[in-house]
């Protein structure tokens, strides 16, 4: 079974007008959420969120501001990963300079 992509939850929850495209996307969404419970807890959260935004009123572009969130916890996620090779990539250098000092 292929999941909902975060770009599709985001643009079911935001849609502001019927078009084509943005019923054919309430149909597929619709229609995975009734058979996938990771999926419906995805969608249940982007709305909240998403009504959260539109109610307190701070944020002009919410959909916009979103997306950036979502970039912005990636690209920590990436930092933190990449933090964590060079970490290990240092202790293994002092693992072996350990061992040849032993010698």
């Amino acid at each position: 079974m292929t999941h909902l992509t975060v770009e599709e939850i985001i643009d079911f929850v935001s849609f502001k007008e019927l078009t084509e495209e943005n019923i054919a996307l309430a149909k597929k969404v619709n229609e995975h959420i009734c058979s996938c419970k990771d999926c419906f807890q995805k969608v249940s959260a982007f709305q909240t969120v998403y009504e959260e935004f539109q109610r307190i009123g701070t944020i002009s572009d919410t959909k916009q501001s979103i997306y950036q969130i979502i970039d912005d916890y990636n690209l920590r996620e990436q930092q933190e990963q990449e933090t964590q090779q060079e970490i290990q990539k240092i202790v293994a250098f002092l693992e072996e300079y350990g061992r040849e000092a032993m010698k």
